[in-house]
This record gives structure tokens, sequence and C-alpha cells, in this order.
């Protein structure tokens, strides 16, 4: 459900008209239209929008094996 939530390029597309209110996806089709070539500009940019996901997982990775431990024994 986050990464879902996350990654929604085409609904924030819609709704968002200025470049204060761009999510990160957006945002990051924006600086890939403008730095194409310069690599370390997009891998840096590219690291600030992965970091949040892998933190949230690092903090609820009991939690996520747990679920995925549970849903997945059938009986």
């Amino acid at each position: 459900m986050f990464l879902n939530n996350w990654n929604e390029y085409f609904y924030a597309s819609l709704l968002t008209s200025s470049d204060e209110n761009r999510t990160l996806p957006l945002a990051l089709q924006f600086f890939t239209e403008s730095f194409s070539y310069d690599y370390t500009k997009l891998f840096a940019a590219l690291t600030v929008v992965v970091l949040p996901g892998i933190i949230l997982y690092i903090f609820a990775q009991e939690q996520v094996q747990a679920s995925v431990a549970a849903t997945g024994v059938k009986g």
C-alpha cells in the first residue's frame, strides 16, 4: 500500500499544477529531463527518493516478515 501511493505518478501529475506541489516521482522525472546526462546528480536524486522506503522497511522489518509468514502458510 505504501509503495503504490508513493509511486503514484499519473494521479499526481493530474492534480499538481505548480512546481512547489510536486511529489517525489514527479520531481524525479523533471530532474531526469533537466539533467539527463549528469549521472552523479541523477544517482544522488535517486538515493534521496529511495531512502525513505528503505528506512521504513528497516523500522518495520519484523512486522513485515511476520505478516508475510502468517499469510504464506496455508494448512
